[in-house]
């Protein structure tokens, strides 16, 4: 009889959104790839206790404590199993908060949720085994705040992930110089107003520039000049990205300056490189560690901007295709299927065979006392196409599990039946308000 695999649970503050893809379900696939069978679910899911009953390691990816979390903290703590705690954005600070870039834009209630919800992450740092972050600036952070090891687990390539940029195509010569710039969300803004004025310049000196954005961006006046040549893309399925970063010729990423972007990962580099599609970057660490500069891509010093770089290489398309090329070749050295899949499953034997960290119950009581108490019965994450060779090493559902899934999906259902409801009653309201202004004016 073969012996069991390691098992890995992943208790997610996020239930759907390109971190917990790239933080867990990725983090899932490599790891089962070497045989190590895993299972995600919501950190205030009810039964995660149980799921904790035949873990060997616990991952409590950007959670901020609650009581069930805490149980199941405590139940690992009772088995003599580790506990890890996993970011990827400085937001687990409330200290640090400040720097984030978007908060003016948030409302008082939502900086104040941000804040409470950093606060219990930080409580979540002492009574860990282990931390890890997405970039060097993170982890230094994290071993401000606590004495567990921290490293660094980077972002990169799963075979999915190399498989849908396999399979892209390059777009035919047309005599356009397409730029690209892609917001994974709506807190981009600063970031891009730091070369939007350089890229409509470039624009307005070379008429064969256009400029594609996907993704929610707020622009400035400065592109209206050339706004015919600007092309807006809406947020696509992720395996369909590589293809809109392969129809590109030069992706952008810029950085404004601040601890919190410091800390941002390089994977505008990765996936562009993926596809042989070449990178103008900020000159931030991560990506100062992934790039070699005026190689595998360019990094732009804050003090010497954007303008004469883009104008040196939109006039230059041999050199183009030539780091396009040779960001492929280094992304796969670096950040491949095989090399992300070596460092999480060295991670995880190394943390399971380590000494714990000596954590009394006291610190958990403490933690306990401030905690909140879910009201619900914790989310449905977002699924993940896992290949179908590693689909089976899933852990088997705790009890009680299945009927849960049911209830979510019920709730997700009234939910949207409510949401077509609200929806159709605005524009009821609508129709009748203009209904009534044409009665009124004639």
């Amino acid at each position: 009889m073969s012996p069991s695999p390691t098992r890995v649970v992943f208790a997610t503050g996020r239930i759907a959104s390109n971190t917990l893809r790239y933080r867990v379900r990725m983090a899932e696939e490599l790891l089962r790839s070497r045989g190590i069978a895993t299972v995600a679910v919501h950190s205030e899911d009810p039964l995660l206790t149980s799921w904790v009953e035949s873990a060997d390691l616990l991952v409590v990816y950007r959670a901020p404590a609650n009581r069930r979390l805490l149980a199941a903290v405590d139940k690992a703590r009772q088995r003599g199993i580790p506990v890890t705690f996993d970011v990827d954005d400085l937001v687990f600070l409330p200290s640090m908060l400040e720097h984030v870039p978007f908060l003016e834009k948030l409302s008082a209630r939502q900086r104040q949720d941000m804040a409470d919800e950093a606060r219990l992450q930080e409580l979540m740092l002492g009574l860990v085994d282990a931390c890890t972050g997405a970039t060097t600036p993170l982890v230094e952070v994290l071993r401000t705040v606590t004495d567990a090891p921290c490293q660094v687990l980077p972002n990169g390539l799963t075979r999915l992930g190399a498989g849908n940029a396999a399979a892209t195509r390059r777009r035919a010569d047309d005599g356009r110089l397409r730029l690209g710039y892609f917001a994974g969300s709506a807190t981009h803004d600063e970031d891009w107003s730091m070369v939007e004025a350089d890229v409509a310049d470039l624009m307005r000196r070379h008429d064969f520039v256009d400029l594609v954005i996907v993704g929610p961006l707020r622009t400035g006046p400065a592109l209206e000049p050339v706004g015919d040549r600007v092309a807006r893309r809406r947020p696509v399925p992720w395996p369909a990205l590589p293809q809109l970063i392969a129809d590109v010729d030069l992706n952008l990423a810029p950085l404004a300056g601040s601890p919190f972007t410091e800390g941002k990962s390089a994977l505008k580099w990765v996936e562009a490189a993926a596809v042989g599609t070449p990178t103008v970057a900020s000159d931030t660490v991560p990506f100062r560690e992934a790039i070699v500069d005026g190689v595998t891509g360019l990094l732009v010093d804050p003090d010497s901007g954007w303008a004469s770089i883009l104008d040196d290489l939109v006039l230059d398309a041999g050199r183009l295709r030539d780091i396009g090329s040779a960001a492929r070749v280094a992304v796969l050295d670096q950040f491949g299927p095989e090399v992300q899949a070596d460092r999480y499953e060295s991670f995880v034997r190394r943390t399971i065979t380590s000494p714990r960290m000596q954590i009394g119950p006291e610190a958990l009581q403490r933690v306990r006392q401030v905690a909140p108490r879910p009201g619900g019965i914790g989310a449905a994450l977002e699924p993940y196409p896992f290949p179908d060779d590693v689909s089976g090493l899933t852990i088997p559902a705790a009890s009680g599990a299945a009927a849960l899934d049911r209830l979510r999906v019920l709730g997700r259902r009234q939910r949207a039946r409510a949401s077509r409801i609200a929806t159709s009653g605005r524009r009821l309201r609508s129709r009748a308000a203009r209904a009534a202004r044409f009665r009124r004016d004639t």
